[in-house]
């Protein structure tokens, strides 16, 4: 009886929303790492709660899967629920479907087709229709010749709302320039940029990559 309810809440809710909608009206971000899935990119924001309501914006590694691996991965998300269903039934319901929709929003925003597994990427995803925060700034912008809704993200810190970190020169580890043709007036260009930032050390932020 228990699963037939849980299966019921499930299809319901998931016939309840548009997710076609959902998806498309998020912004989504990309960051490609090195080392392993797990590894968080220093540029990806904070995940703490206040700093994460400060922000409206969220990270989250990329899950690469097919549809085989992906009904598998959810089906232990069931078997889950089945296992604490005591515990869920003493929450409130708000909390749950609240919960529900945002474990079905990233799972719709950050899988990926298994053959670009080697990417290891973060996303960062902010939906400005679902929360807007002041920190989000929404503007149509010309990218590649195709006008397009931008948003962007202050780099600002707010240490009363538990937000550090996002300032650039804490936020930045190092711009790293691949092979081109002007590599060193490239590196010059960021070195001007940085300093008029703020960087202290700009230099020590500026990697020519060497691919000899």
């Amino acid at each position: 009886r228990r699963m037939r309810l849980v299966d019921g809440a499930l299809r319901r809710y998931t016939t309840s929303h548009d997710w076609y909608t959902i998806r498309n009206r998020a912004v989504v971000g990309s960051i490609p790492t090195c080392g392993s899935r797990n590894t968080k990119p220093r540029c990806s924001l904070p995940s703490g709660g206040a700093s994460i309501l400060a922000v409206g914006a969220y990270s989250s590694p990329v899950f690469y899967a097919g549809r085989a691996e992906f009904a598998e991965h959810f089906m232990k998300v069931v078997r889950g629920i089945q296992q604490e269903l005591p515990f869920l039934e003493q929450q409130e319901k708000d909390v749950i479907r609240n919960a529900v929709f945002i474990m079905l929003r990233f799972a719709v925003l950050c899988t990926k087709h298994p053959g670009f597994s080697e990417e290891r990427e973060w996303r960062v995803v902010a939906s400005p229709t679902i929360y807007s925060p002041p920190r989000l700034v929404t503007g149509v912008e010309v990218v590649r010749g195709v006008p397009q809704k931008v948003v962007k993200v202050k780099l600002e810190n707010a240490p009363e709302e538990g937000l550090v970190g996002l300032a650039l020169p804490e936020l930045l580890d190092r711009i790293i320039i691949g092979p081109c043709q002007f590599a060193d007036v490239t590196a010059q260009a960021f070195y001007q940029t940085l300093t008029e930032l703020g960087f202290a050390d700009p230099g020590n932020h500026i990697v020519v990559a060497d691919l000899r």
